[in-house]
């Protein structure tokens, strides 16, 4: 009994079960709400009949239900039966299902009544399935407002299907009338669909479908007619299929009135041929359109047109399309017309004409496309346009030649543009050229007429009739070349025509075919059936399998494989046998060993790899003796010095070079090759096969197969498999298989008979041979042999080319009808031949055997399941009983027999014996490569060391330890403990017979007490599982009984089915039609095709002519761009390229413009094979002239070039010339000479500078040997306004293989610097750098300074040095000296940086203002490898002012620290004079102020062992103490702070700070700890205290974590007090005072956190004894909070008063809140807050209230407030109430003022609603206002059906106006309106669910008559075609006056009207 006791659930529920003498019963009683719902249910087993009762009763919202049902199944029939009852007053609903399953098939009936109030719906169906099918029917009628009738009906047999479904409905005046039938057999499917609809007498639809689907044929009828209104739509469509052949046709009308629009379409197929045709014809409003398109296919040509027309009043248009299509040539015309007029504020026309041409072949294309575009525009007010455009495209595309032009002229009125470009490639030339032209008066200023604005350009080659032959110097003619290859072709040719008359290979390819019959003879398929007939009679006789029969099948398999080993082993020994005389011979190995020593040998003699290695092993050996570990003594890596000390590395290197290198220097290949012959012949091959064939362990063959036999005894396999095959021959002979199984065999080898393959495959051979294909191809073949062999290569390429023109000739003559008609006769020719075939080969009786045969096997197949329809259930169920109890049975003994450890142990010795052989195999595989390497290299020690590991190696594998980890079990905390094997005791291992399992828990929560499991329990256990299962199953359930005689009878069985005959007639195949030649098109003309031909030289055109130009003219400038590059021939026949580039600019108006540029070059190639190359450049302008010369001659072996270049600036202000001269020759060595001069005269009047200026340079260059010299002089000479300048310099740089020397020096002398200036660089490339500099300067300001530095590298040391020094003496208004020095030495050992800066300055600025800076600046850097040390120390003084620093950084051994030390001196007499401020004394006792500034930070490097150590090569140290120090001391403030972090035990962070001043409130300390714990967990402690005048803080938190339970522990608390008072004085009588007093703690440990806060403060400015300003506020906030709860609670009040000037206010404020809040729960909240601050000017105040109540089930919220004051009060009040899934917000607001206008009330609400998988929303305002009212509506819904949006406005107001405004949204529209009574009435309409159904228009309503609608805007949408639409927009002209004049003027009088109330201007 289970009992269920709730607040919202009572039930209760008992089950009684008793089993007794192989009877069951179980009875359930359930009882839930009271006994509003009981149920009942009773499940029995008697009798072996299973039986199933239930009985249910319920009352839901006052209807009784009542459920009843029954289900039983025993011997031979299962029935079931449920019957339902609904009441509820009058209404009722009841169901009754009936099933029953027995002999006779399934029968299920189904019977259902609904009645409710007036409307009543019944339903009855059935189905039936048994050995003649299945049937089922159904009725389902309505009787209501809407009468409904469903009929339908179908049966499935053997033969056919069938479906009939009949509906009828009625509403009122609408009916529906539907039959469909469907009949479907094995050949054919027959569909009929009736359907007719009516809507009174408005809307009717009616339709007649019929589809007929016969073998071969198809034929559809479909006819559709819809009404609707005075709208007809008409289809009709008729399918007529056969094979090859189609026929569609079809019609589609829709008709309004004389409204109509037709579509028709046709689509034939027929011999070959197809046509297909649409055209559609309209007229709609007044508009007239039609469209014909056509399509024809003929055999492999096609036709298309397409044809269009349409006319209306304002525009018209027309295309034509004409395209052919025949195999290799395409033609397309198209035309395109169009012309349309309107009337707009003028008369507007435009025409357009658009023709395109196309024709394509395969190697060749044309195009022609052609348009123009005219628009007049003749306006109202006599302004006209008239605009014109024209374009035209050519384009021809084939081999010889490519041309392309595009040209386009436009108008506009009387301003014209023409564009032109032309693109082509002939055989003359090659281009393109490009033209535009403007003709326009708008730029003429000076008259009307048109001025040309013109550019045009080209680019061209025209190309030469010259070839040129090339020759390869391993090719001396390319006739000769193909001669050869010629000749090879012939010679592999011959080889394989040899090789095909070769006799044996004709005699292998005839006897293939004998080989193929001797093939068919050998399967000898009768006798084969006849054997295999004998083997099923004598398997259906009793036979039985005897173990003597098993044992002599297992002695037979044995001597196999005895026999196939013992064949295995002579094979191999012959082989060895063979291998060996081979070797014993000689003959083998020395050939072998000879080509292996001769490859060798010329390795070695090419690469030297002798030499090579023993160079590279010398290299390393004394790469390591120069590398001396002592030097890493006392460094940070010395120990790599202990480690070779140890182990003598570098020593043992050495050895093992110097071995390799004596092995390699005394290696002999020919003693090598030797040792290898005779190694090879020493090989005892045949005992290693021996040993190899002895290691295939023989037993284990005999130990397979006693295995198998014992296991075949102890599972009685054999009598298993003979009562197997009993039962086999027990089914065979029941349904007499075996008889049928003959017949099949005897029907199979009658159709081998009739397929006389023998004879069949004889004919085809002979067919073969009679066509003589051999003999044939190669004759062929010797024909084109003969013709290469006679035949000259150059007249084979004439041949080719001959052959090329034949083409072309084919191609231009070919005729598509021609080419039909050959290709036709070729088809009649092989389908004679085909037809022939097949009455040769006898296909037709082949496949009437094969259809016979196939006819046999569905007839068995059909008969066997008629027999297996007979067959009783209950037979099947005893065998899978009997095997199953047989299985269990073995599975049982074996398990009672089995021994673990026993079977362990055997497992254990094979695995032990497998590891044995493995390693005995590896130590023997081991041991013969060590001897052979002793063989090679016999006295080294390395081999021993090898064999020492290996022996190893093995001695560890035998006795190796295998150690399986202990784990724990996922889920649980069981650890298994680990197990350790040892490999040469693996066999002794042993299961215990006891299992101690300890006191495990599973998933943390579920523990299992500790228990001993036995091996016996585990096996005595499932011994006992076998027997419960085995009697339970045998005793349960008896099948026979229960089934009875039940067979599977009720099954349908399988049709009558059998392939047809079949007839294979005469096979023809259709002929491809002729196309006719008036239906091809002939669009444009293509040129002549021309092949390319083959040509006998490798040749390359000559080079042309190469040219192009650049023009534009315009009236302003002109300009000309040309050039050209050309081969010619001299005077004296020799080729010449010569190229020339020319540029003209010429303006009349702007001479600034104007310029010339000529360019010319050229090279020529003269007799003596000199080459010249020449060029000149020439440019002038007003401004600049650029002459230029320049040549390179090339003769014999050498070379000369110069060039002279002169540039002029002719111009009054400046006047310059710039010559430059060089010279390059490679005779006698390579010399150059540049010469540069540049002179320059500049006169600026206006600025009164005068200059003149010469530069000369001269640079030489030149190489001698390996030496190269430059040498460069500058010398230059300026006068500027009378002030002489010089400049001098002289580089000399001089490059070796060895050296590199440079010298530098200069020497400047001017009016303001002198300068001189020596640089020296050194460089030995082996062995050092040597770089000095030296630098002198005087100046106005400057007396001396002198800047000298060096740089010596010596490569050998590793040594770098610099030093530099610099010393300045300054004079003038700045005074005094400036000194640097540096000094930098870098080496491997150390690194030593110093730097000295220092300066001692004067600046005079006036007799009674000097400054005396003085700086100094000292840095030195030393590393070493144990100490690192870094100091800098700095100065600076200004006059009396002075700062000390110096910071030290030092790292050794013992300690790493930073120090630094600072201090500054002032003197502040200035604040003493010349003016005084006495309260200076109050803060500084002295004028003389010093400040001291020292800081250290130490870390004490620990002495402990380090943390990691990796064999001493990565040591992490461990940590040490960090201490930091920091003191500041002045004449204010003293400042002492103490850091340190310790290591000692725990990790210590100690923190102390301490102030010491003059002054209290600079007075502190500051005192803080950190450690860390880990010896008992993890701890951590922080603890912080802050002592302060005014401030006082403590922190104190832990943090704890055990390393056993991994529990954290969290504790903080935090205590906060800060006190403040101020009392001071401002303007003399003015006190001011304040106090504050802060406190704040916080608590947090792992059970939440409590925190408290309080602040009071007050404030007073008083005037006396009169308060000015005065405030107050105290403030309290405490917080709780946890994982579950939160609790706060805030309480703020306030007072102030201020009296200033004529205002005086004294206010108070309150603030209290509380907050409850439970994430999971619910929320509570309770705010006030009330604020009164009355005034002079008046009171005002503020009251708000809010409370909130949340919980999950329901939800308020409710928010008061108030605002008072003299011009305004209002109340506002808001609440939200809510309980899912309705929520509610009420929203109300009022105002009062002696200001009217402000005045209101609004009172609001809304509704929101989430139900019905939707969302409703409902809302409602009212606002009053003195001048107006306002009512509001809204309704929101959004649901699945569907959405809807609607929103109404009322506007009341005499004051203004009256308004009403309507907006509703749905899905298939939106409308908007808006009413005002003085202007009339303005709406918005948009309907359509898709956008080819949208309308819409704005309209209104005059205010004088409102019932009328005016359109303003309509806008309509229409389909056009499948991707398009028409959009018909109106547009009322009369709009602008009615909404510009009337209702504007009407609003703005309203509105005035209302301004005047307000008095607003």
């Amino acid at each position: 009994m289970v009992q269920l006791d709730s607040t919202l659930v009572k039930a209760q529920n008992t089950i009684a079960a008793t089993l007794a003498n192989g009877e069951l019963s179980v009875v359930s009683n359930t009882n839930a709400f009271e006994d509003l719902l009981t149920h009942v249910a009773e499940l029995s087993f008697k009798d072996s009949k299973l039986s199933l009762k239930c009985d249910a009763n319920a009352v839901a919202l006052g209807m009784k239900i009542h459920n009843q049902a029954e289900a039983s199944a025993g011997a031979g029939e299962v029935v079931m039966r449920m019957e339902t009852n609904a009441d509820h007053t009058e209404n009722r609903v009841y169901s009754l299902l009936t099933a029953s399953l027995d002999v006779n098939g399934l029968a299920v009936n189904s019977d259902a009544t609904i009645k409710l109030l007036e409307n009543e719906a019944t339903h009855k169906a059935t189905l039936k399935m048994n050995k003649d099918g299945l049937t089922t029917s159904g009725t389902t009628t309505l009787q209501s407002p809407l009468s409904l009738e469903n009929t339908f009906n179908a049966g499935l047999d053997a033969s056919m299907a069938t479906l009939s479904i009949t509906n009828k409905a009625a509403i009122q005046d609408i009916k529906v009338d539907n039959a469909n039938t469907l009949t479907i057999t094995l050949s054919s499917l027959d569909f009929n669909s009736k359907a007719e609809a009516t809507a009174s007498e408005y809307a009717s639809y009616t339709h007649d479908i019929t589809i007929d689907l016969k073998p071969y044929t198809a034929s559809a009828n479909v006819n559709n007619n819809l009404n609707v209104l005075a709208a007809n739509f008409i289809n009709e469509a008729q399918l007529q299929a056969e094979l090859y052949k189609m026929d569609l046709t079809g019609n589609l009308k829709a008709i309004y009135g004389e409204e109509e629009i037709k579509h028709t379409y046709q689509v034939n197929y027929a011999d070959m041929t197809a046509n297909a045709k649409c055209s559609t014809i309209g007229k709609l409003f007044g508009t007239h359109m039609s469209h014909n398109t056509e399509l024809e296919v003929v055999g492999l040509a096609a036709r298309m047109t397409n044809d269009a027309r349409f006319s209306s009043q304002p525009f018209r248009f027309d295309h034509t399309i004409r395209c052919s299509i025949v195999p290799f040539d395409f033609n397309l015309d198209a035309i395109f017309n169009a012309d349309g007029d309107m009337t707009m504020y003028g008369k507007h026309s435009a025409q357009l004409y658009g023709k395109f041409l196309l024709k394509a072949q395969p190697l060749a294309f044309a195009s022609s496309h052609e348009c123009r575009a005219s628009v007049n525009q003749q306006l109202d007010n006599g302004f006209g346009l008239k605009t014109i455009m024209e374009n035209k495209m050519d384009t021809v595309l084939s081999l010889q030649e490519q041309k392309t032009s595009f040209r386009i002229k436009s108008k506009f009125n009387d301003h014209i543009y023409k564009q032109e470009l032309n693109a082509y490639n002939t055989v003359e030339r090659t281009g393109i050229e490009v033209s535009g032209t403007l003709l326009t008066n708008i730029l003429n200023t000076d008259s009307v007429e048109n001025q040309e604005f013109a550019v045009s350009g080209f680019l061209r080659y025209d190309k030469s009739t010259n070839t040129h032959i090339i020759q390869f110097p391993i090719i001396t003619s390319i006739s000769a070349y193909l001669e050869s290859l010629k000749m090879l072709v012939v010679h592999v040719a011959e080889t394989l025509q040899n090789y095909v008359n070769n006799e044996d290979i004709k005699t292998k390819l005839e006897a293939l075919l004998q080989h193929a019959r001797h093939l068919i003879v050998q399967l000898n398929i009768e006798s084969n059936f006849i054997q295999l007939k004998q083997n099923l009679n004598d398997f259906t006789k009793n036979s039985v399998i005897s173990m003597d029969d098993l044992e002599n099948s297992l002695t037979n398999l044995k001597v196999t494989v005895e026999k196939l080993r013992a064949d295995v082993t002579i094979y191999i020994q012959h082989v060895v046998g063979l291998v060996k005389e081979i070797i014993d011979s000689g003959i083998f190995p020395e050939t072998l060993i000879q080509k292996i020593q001769d490859h060798l040998r010329y390795v070695n003699e090419e690469y030297d790899i002798q030499a090579m290695a023993v160079y590279v092993i010398e290299t390393m050996r004394e790469l390591i003796q120069q590398i001396d570990l002592e030097k890493l003594s006392g460094s940070s890596i010395a120990f790599l010095r202990d480690i070779d000390s140890k182990y003598e590395i570098n020593t043992q290197l050495q050895t093992v070079l110097s071995d390799m290198k004596q092995i390699i220097e005394t290696f002999e290949i020919q003693k090598c090759v030797a040792e290898l012959k005779e190694y090879i012949s020493t090989i005892n091959i045949k005992a290693h096969v021996e040993e190899l064939l002895n290691q295939i362990p023989s037993d284990i063959l005999s130990n397979i197969t006693d295995y198998i036999k014992e296991m075949i005894q102890e599972l009685d396999i054999l009598a298993k498999m003979n009562t197997f095959n009993a039962k086999i021959r027990e089914f065979i002979i029941t349904f007499e298989a075996d008889k049928k199984f003959q017949t099949f065999l005897e029907n199979v080898a009658e159709l081998i008979k009739h397929f006389r393959i023998e004879e069949t495959f004889s004919a085809v051979a002979k067919m073969v041979k009679d066509s003589d294909m051999p003999n044939k191809f190669i004759q062929a073949f010797h024909g084109a042999i003969d013709y290469f062999k006679s035949t000259e290569i150059t007249d084979l390429i004439s041949q080719l080319n001959l052959c090329i023109g034949v083409i072309e000739q084919k191609i231009d003559s070919f005729n598509y009808n021609t080419f039909l008609d050959y290709g036709n006769q070729m088809i009649v020719e092989y389908t004679a031949h085909l037809n022939e075939l097949i009455r040769t080969l006898e296909i037709t009786e082949k496949l009437e055997a094969i259809r016979n045969l196939a006819n046999l096997v569905l007839t068995s197949v059909k008969d066997y399941l008629e027999q297996v329809r007979k067959i009783r259930i209950a037979e099947f169920h005893q065998i899978v009983l009997n095997n199953l109890k047989g299985f269990t049975e073995t599975m049982k003994e074996e398990i009672a027999k089995l021994d673990i450890n026993a079977e362990m142990t055997s497992y254990l010795q094979f695995a032990k014996k497998c590891f044995t052989q493995l390693t005995n195999n590896a130590t023997n595989t081991f041991t013969s490569i060590v001897e052979v390497i002793k063989k090679l290299a016999p006295q080294q020690n390395i081999v021993a060391e090898i064999v020492q590991i290996i022996e190893g190696l093995i001695t560890g594998l035998q006795k190796a330890h295998l150690k399986v980890p202990s784990f724990t079990i996922p889920l649980t905390d069981l650890v298994v403990p680990s197990l350790e094997f040892s490999i040469d005791k693996l066999n002794q291992f042993e299961i215990p017979p006891q299992l101690e399992i300890p006191e495990f828990t599973i998933m943390g929560f579920h523990t299992v007490q500790a228990t001993i499991i036995s091996l016996d329990d585990i096996q005595q256990k499932i011994i006992d599982f076998i027997d419960f299962f085995l009697n339970f199953e045998l005793k349960m359930f008896d099948m026979s009984v229960s089934f009875g005689d039940l067979t599977l009878d009720f099954l349908p069985s399988l049709p009558e089915f059998s392939l047809p005959e079949l007839t294979l007639p005469e096979l023809s195949f259709p002929t491809i039609p002729p196309f006719p030649a008036e239906k091809l098109l002939e669009s444009l003309q293509l040129p002549t095709l021309q092949l390319p031909v083959i040509p006998t030289q490798i040749m390359i055109p000559g080079f042309g002519k190469l040219s192009y130009e650049i023009k534009v003219n315009s009236p302003i400038y002109t300009i000309r761009n040309a050039a050209e590059v050309q081969s010619v021939l001299d005077v004296d026949e020799g080729p010449q390229l010569t190229a020339f580039l020319t540029s003209q600019g010429t303006s009349l108006s702007y001479e600034f413009l104007n310029l010339h540029l000529d360019c010319t070059a050229r090279v020529t190639v003269t007799k003596e094979h000199h080459a010249i190359a020449a060029e000149t450049l020439k440019f002038s302008h007003n401004f600049l002239e650029l002459d230029h010369h320049g040549s390179v001659t090339f003769y014999d072996h050498s070379a000369q070039a110069s060039a002279k270049t002169i540039v002029k600036a002719p111009t009054a202000t400046y006047n310059a010339e710039i010559l430059n001269e060089a010279f390059l020759t490679t005779k006698g060595g390579l010399s150059a000479t540049f010469d540069t001069s540049y002179k320059h005269m500049l006169n600026l009047h206006i600025m009164g500078l005068t200059d003149e200026t010469s530069v000369i340079q001269k640079a030489v260059a030149h190489q001698e040997g390996t030496s190269i010299t430059l040498t460069v002089g500058n010398q230059l000479a300026s006068t500027l306004n009378s002030h002489d300048s010089t400049h001098k310099s002289d580089l000399q740089f001089t490059v070796n293989p060895s050296t590199i020397t440079m010298t530098f020096i200069t020497d400047t002398d001017t009016f303001f610097l002198k300068m001189r200036q020596t640089l020296s660089a050194d460089l030995d490339i082996s062995s050092n750098l040597k770089f000095d500099i030296r630098s002198e300067a005087e100046g106005p300001t400057i007396k001396n300074h002198l800047l000298v530095g060096s740089l010596n590298a010596n490569l050998h040391d590793m040594k770098l040095e610099l030093k530099a020094t610099h010393g300045t003496d300054l004079i003038g208004v700045v005074s005094g000296d400036l000194y640097n020095v540096v000094d930098v030495a870098l080496s491997p050992r150390e690194i030593l940086f110093s730097f000295q800066n220092k300066g001692n300055t004067k600046v005079n600025v006036n007799d009674a203002l000097i400054a005396k800076i003085d700086l100094q600046n000292d840095y030195s850097v030393t590393f070493r490898p144990g100490t690192q040390h870094m100091n800098t120390v700095a100065l600076a003084r200004l006059n009396q002012y002075k700062m000390f620093y110096n910071c030290t950084v030092d790292n050794n051994e013992r300690e790493a620290a930073v120090i630094a030390a600072l201090e500054a001196e002032a003197n502040l007499d200035f604040l003493t004079r010349p003016i005084s401020i006495p309260e200076i004394n109050n803060i500084l006792t002295t004028t003389e102020q010093t400040v001291n500034v020292d800081t250290k930070i130490v870390y004490h490097k620990s002495e402990a062992a380090p943390l990691v150590d990796m064999l001493g090569l990565i040591q992490i140290p461990s940590v040490g103490n960090l201490i930091t120090e920091l003191s500041v001391k002045s004449a204010i403030l003293n400042l002492n702070v103490n850091a340190g972090f310790y290591t000692e035990e725990d990790l210590v962070f100690r923190l102390g700070a301490t102030t010491a001043s003059v002054f209290e409130g600079l007075k502190a300390k500051l005192d803080g700890t950190t450690s860390l714990t880990t010896r008992r967990g993890i701890k951590l402690a922080n603890s912080l205290s802050l002592e302060n005048p005014h401030i006082e803080g403590t922190h104190d938190s832990t943090i704890s974590l055990s390393t056993e339970t991994f529990e954290t522990a969290v504790s903080v608390s935090m205590e906060s007090t800060n006190k403040a008072n101020m009392d001071g004085t401002m303007l003399e009588d003015y006190l001011l005072l304040g106090v504050l007093d802060n406190d704040f703690n916080l608590y947090l440990n792992n059970d939440g956190l409590r925190s408290t806060s309080k602040i009071i403060a007050d404030a007073k400015l008083n005037q006396g004894t009169t308060k000015v300003i005065a405030m107050d506020v105290n403030e309290n906030l405490a917080v709780e909070a946890s994982l579950s709860r939160v609790y706060a609670v805030f309480k703020y009040s306030g007072n102030n008063e201020a009296n200033l000037f004529n205002f005086n206010t004294n206010g108070k404020h309150d603030v209290h809140a509380n907050i409850d809040f439970a994430p999971t729960s619910s929320l509570t909240a309770d705010m006030e807050i009330e604020i009164s601050q009355p005034s002079s000017l008046g009171d005002v105040s503020i009251l708000e209230k809010a409370i909130a109540d949340v919980t999950a089930d329901k939800q308020k919220i409710f928010i008061n407030g108030k605002f008072v004051s003299p011009l305004y009060t209002t109340n506002v009040a808001a609440d939200v109430e809510g309980s899912a899934p309705v929520f509610k917000v009420n929203f109300r607001s009022s105002a009062t003022s002696p200001v009217v206008f402000l005045e209101h009330v609004l009172d609001s609400s809304i509704t929101i609603n989430l139900e019905n998988e939707g969302v409703s929303l409902t809302g409602k305002a009212v606002l009053t206002h003195t001048d107006l009212s306002m009512d509001i509506q809204h309704i929101l819904s959004y649901t699945s059906s569907g959405s809807r949006l609607t929103l109404n406005a009322d506007i009341n107001s005499p004051a203004f106006t009256d308004v009403n405004l309507r907006y509703a949204v749905r899905k298939d529209g939106i409308s908007a309106t808006i009413s005002i009574p003085s202007t009339g009435f303005l709406g918005l309409q948009l309907h359509g669910r898709a956008p080819l159904q949208m309308n819409s228009r704005i309209y209104g309503r005059y205010a004088s008559d409102p019932g009328m609608d005016v359109d303003f805007f309509t806008i309509r949408a229409s389909a056009k075609d499948a991707n398009k639409m028409n959009l018909k927009m109106v547009f009322n002209m009369d709009t602008p006056d009615i909404m510009l004049i009337t209702r504007i003027l009407s609003l703005i009088r309203t509105k005035s009207s209302g301004y005047e109330t307000y008095c607003i201007d």
